[in-house]
């Protein structure tokens, strides 16, 4: 900025409420030093522009050697006086003469989506002159006009670049193949963040969809945490196999073929309670109960949200009405990784927990898992988040996911399978 210094200004664009630090203050930094100078926002919950000359900001915190060919940082905070939970929104903050891109691109035209094999191909032409734009595709079940709708679902991967002009949509239905009917629609997102109206495919597309296991609201009669999965003869099983294209390895965590590892996973519920069970084949199975990380163990993993998901994707875990679980499943315990609690421990022969048991197999290579666990007790695990008790409901849509980890070698996980 030695150039600019002497000449330029700092431009701001702010909207302020009422009631906070009366005083602000914009600083530039370098390595030794600081400038800044304070100012007084308007608060009235409206948008304002204002210019600071650089030359008149001063010294700041007795860091008096400032380089202006050196700057690597900005700040704008209050000056001493903060008060919490009040809110200032600030855009376009520039100096020089950039150009502001506010015009929203013009969405992909002749939108597609065109079904086999238990997919959607969805393809479109990119807008001309927008060469930096990226796509995020949305559907629902309903014609739709607005993306941010509840009732509008996105399609992971999102900002595919401009070029691309395709994505798959694999369709899955609730336990028998069944034809689904979608409705695309893909929005513009340009270099400065600006996004298109929806470009709309001109009608909805009905595709045969891979019906796949569901948790089954007709729970094991008997239930003894064992190791024998008699009880669970009626359930249909999640069956994690990468032969037969049901599940998948982890990108550095190989799995070599379901003989190397493999697993069926059984999933229930009640009013009461969860229940879980897993038939595991692994060809070495290696458990250290007094290692520090019991993710390095062989063990299953269980993600899944007790709550009706419906609309967009979202990363995290998120509590409340709409509580998310990561459950581990070692050998000595059940743990949420994602709070760090220990839910519950293992039986050991006749005595201990009767909601749980982690048994090596006697006959093959592996091991079996089965867990009830109350729905209550999973609640208030986590206290802080003030979770909601899950009362299951048939059709809601449960999200859910499994990983196998797989431990071939002393202090270290090999493979993670994944559904």
């Amino acid at each position: 900025m030695y150039g600019s210094w002497k000449k330029d200004s700092l431009h701001i664009t702010y909207k302020a409420e009422a009631g906070g630090d009366p005083t602000l203050r914009a600083q530039f930094e370098s390595a030794n030093g600081k400038r800044g100078i304070k100012f007084n926002p308007i608060r009235d919950n409206q948008w304002h522009d204002i210019a600071i000359a650089l030359g008149n900001m001063t010294f700041d915190d007795g860091s008096p050697n400032f380089d202006t060919t050196a700057v690597n940082k900005f700040g704008l905070m209050s000056d001493g006086n903060g008060v919490a939970g009040k809110v200032i929104y600030f855009t376009n903050i520039w100096t020089g003469n950039p150009v502001f891109d506010v015009i929203p691109p013009d969405p992909p035209s002749n939108v597609q989506a065109n079904g086999a094999d238990y997919r959607n191909l969805i393809t479109w032409d990119d807008p001309i002159d927008e060469s930096g734009s990226k796509y995020n595709i949305y559907y629902s079940e309903k014609a739709w006009i607005d993306y941010t709708d509840s009732t509008v679902s996105d399609l992971p991967p999102y900002n595919i670049p401009y070029g691309s002009q395709q994505q798959e949509h694999y369709l899955r239905a609730p336990n028998t193949d069944q034809n689904v009917t979608y409705y695309y629609g893909i929005v513009s997102k340009d270099a400065a963040g600006n996004e298109s109206i929806p470009g709309f495919a001109s009608s909805p597309t009905t595709t045969l969809a891979k019906g796949v296991p569901t948790i089954s609201l007709t729970v094991p009669s008997n239930f003894a945490a064992d190791g024998d999965l008699s009880e669970w003869a009626s359930i249909r099983p999640f069956d994690l196999n990468t032969q037969k294209m049901s599940a998948h390895e982890v990108p550095n965590f190989p799995i070599t073929d379901s003989l190397d590892l493999s697993a069926k996973a059984y999933v229930a519920i009640d009013a009461d309670y969860l229940y879980v069970a897993f038939d595991v084949y692994d060809d070495i199975v290696l458990v250290d109960t007094t290692a520090t990380n019991d993710y390095e163990q062989d063990c299953p993993d269980i993600f899944i949200g007790l709550y009706d998901w419906r609309g967009k994707s979202h990363s995290g875990y998120s509590g409340g009405a709409k509580p998310e679980y990561h459950l581990r499943f070692s050998k000595n315990r059940i743990r949420i990784d994602n709070g760090g609690t220990i839910l519950d421990y293992a039986k050991w022969g006749t005595t201990g927990a009767p909601n749980y048991a982690w048994i090596d197999k006697i006959l093959e290579s592996g091991y079996v898992v089965e867990a009830r666990i109350p729905l209550r007790r999973l609640a208030g695990a986590l206290a802080s988040r003030n979770d909601v008790v899950c009362v299951p409901v048939e059709g809601m849509r449960i999200p859910i996911d499994f990983a196998i980890n797989d431990k071939d070698e002393s202090n270290k996980r090999n493979g993670i399978l994944c559904y």
